[in-house]
């Protein structure tokens, strides 16, 4: 099963490609259109692995795409309402309402077309799972991350708080 660090676009190739093995100087993807050809991409071209890219914000925070994928999907559904063919006013707009907090003058038209194309070829071939175990990996990692933090009400930590609290006064 695929997941989103396994597809992948490529700068200078329209559509998404997934994966299928490793290289000493590349990758072997195979295109997620409907002729499924399998071509070897070497270290010249420039992937972009859909797991890491992330949208430009008005604040300067991290919209990570497949946070924008399950906002799409929550009020589309599997096909998004507009084509990626649509005028850019008609564009912004929908994008305005799936990812509010983006930067209108750093995310361009040509942006907009790119992620409602995706999200339609990933639904067209029954992927939009790879979204919901991005969320399941994504909760495993905070509760992973919580794991190494002592328990509240640790009495070596009170201890050792309360010494450098001493030390310091």
């Amino acid at each position: 099963m695929a997941s989103l660090k396994d597809i992948v676009s490529i700068t200078g190739k329209s559509g998404l490609y997934q994966i299928r093995s490793r290289t000493n100087n590349g990758l072997i993807v195979e295109s997620l259109d409907d002729k499924r050809s399998k071509m070897k991409i070497n270290t010249n071209f420039q992937i972009s692995v859909l797991e890491e890219i992330t949208i430009y914000t008005q604040d300067g925070s991290d919209l990570h795409l497949r946070d924008v994928f399950r906002k799409i999907r929550e009020q589309d559904g599997e096909q998004t309402r507009i084509s990626h063919k649509a005028k850019p006013p008609e564009l912004k707009e929908y994008f305005e309402e799936v990812a509010p907090t983006h930067d209108p003058e750093r995310v361009y038209p040509s942006d907009i077309k790119k992620v409602i194309q995706w999200y339609n070829i990933l639904s067209r071939e029954n992927l939009l799972s790879v979204i919901d175990e991005a969320q399941e990996a994504e909760g495993d990692d905070e509760q992973d991350s919580g794991a190494d933090q002592p328990a509240e009400g640790n009495d070596q930590q009170s201890s050792d708080e309360d010494a450098n609290t001493q030390e310091n006064a």
